[in-house]
């Protein structure tokens, strides 16, 4: 009824474009690579690996939706955040671009991969 719908706002979003993810993921990552003082080598890799992280999220928000089995496959951009703040909470910075990638590769594993329930998904 209007009665109790009056307590009540719709707010309503729109998902960022990849420019706007981009930027502001390349920001944060940029961040932590001069707090880390991380080498010019390692920080060329990393809007690239920004790119990627956003490659495979969108790819996973495309592919896997949710089903009345897979209720949990809901995917937002805290998914990516956790990648990049795994990455962060490193306790020593990579060292080179090898190991900044196992790095991010493991944080996408954990972020990802372990939500997923069966081998097909995977």
């Amino acid at each position: 009824t209007p009665r109790l719908l009056r307590h009540f706002n719709t707010i309503s979003v729109c998902d960022f474009d990849d420019a706007s993810l981009t930027r502001v993921y390349s920001a944060i990552v940029e961040w932590w690579g001069d707090r880390a003082q991380l080498s010019s080598e390692v920080m060329g890799k990393a809007s690239t690996l920004v790119k990627a992280t956003l490659e495979i999220y969108n790819t996973i928000k495309r592919e896997l939706l949710p089903t009345p089995a897979k209720s949990h496959y809901t995917y937002n951009m805290r998914d990516i955040s956790k990648v990049w703040q795994g990455v962060s909470m490193v306790g020593a910075p990579p060292k080179d671009v090898p190991e900044l990638v196992r790095l991010w590769a493991h944080e996408n594993l954990r972020v990802f991969h372990d939500r997923l329930v069966n081998d097909e998904d995977r």
